[in-house]
């Protein structure tokens, strides 16, 4: 368990699984793939299962002092013998902009460097995310390189104004720009 200022991060539980269903939903069409709050019990077991079971990665639930469930952050592609992972955060749409995001991703990189002996932890981000990279520099991550990768969301509106800014279409396939970023121990 990690205790900070706002929060508690506790290993995942399946209730946290459940309590997803009392989030609420991102009217921006570039996040629906964070849009948590229609899975059902069965979808929630899978959901939890591939989140807890994976010996690559630890998942944390991000709670209040009232217990409720705000976000949930984890260590993915753990890997001992390179002493790296990669961070991932998601947070309910009704609790962004509360600086839970910058509070629990430092706790977790103190966590991963002190903890688990860590020397570098890496994030993934799509460059459309911009209060997230913000969040992210903030934080002490540097931008090491760009890359490309297949949207979850084939659906976007290619007309939209800034979409050759984030976006590029190969073979009518929609792909976003993305940056990954590091911090090391040395910080």
């Amino acid at each position: 368990m990690i205790v900070t200022e706002k929060l508690v991060l506790k290993k995942l539980e399946f209730k946290d699984a459940l309590d997803l269903s009392k989030w609420g939903v991102h009217e921006d069409e570039r996040f629906t793939d964070y849009n948590l709050s229609d899975m059902d019990v069965r979808k929630s077991r899978i959901w939890y299962k591939y989140k807890s079971q994976t010996k690559s990665q630890i998942y944390f639930s991000m709670r209040t002092a009232d217990d409720k469930l705000v976000g949930y952050i984890g260590l993915k592609e753990y890997n001992p013998e390179t002493k790296s992972a990669y961070l991932g955060i998601v947070i309910d749409p009704n609790e962004v902009n509360k600086g839970y995001g910058k509070e629990s991703i430092n706790a977790l990189v103190e966590y991963a460097f002190d903890v688990y002996g860590l020397e570098k932890v890496y994030l993934k981000v799509n460059n459309f995310n911009k209060r997230a990279m913000a969040c992210y520099t903030s934080c002490g991550f540097v931008d090491l390189y760009q890359y490309e990768e297949e949207f979850e969301n084939q659906k976007l509106d290619i007309e939209d104004e800034d979409f050759d800014e984030f976006f590029v279409v190969k073979d009518g396939v929609i792909f976003s720009k993305n940056t990954v970023m590091v911090i090391d121990n040395k910080r």
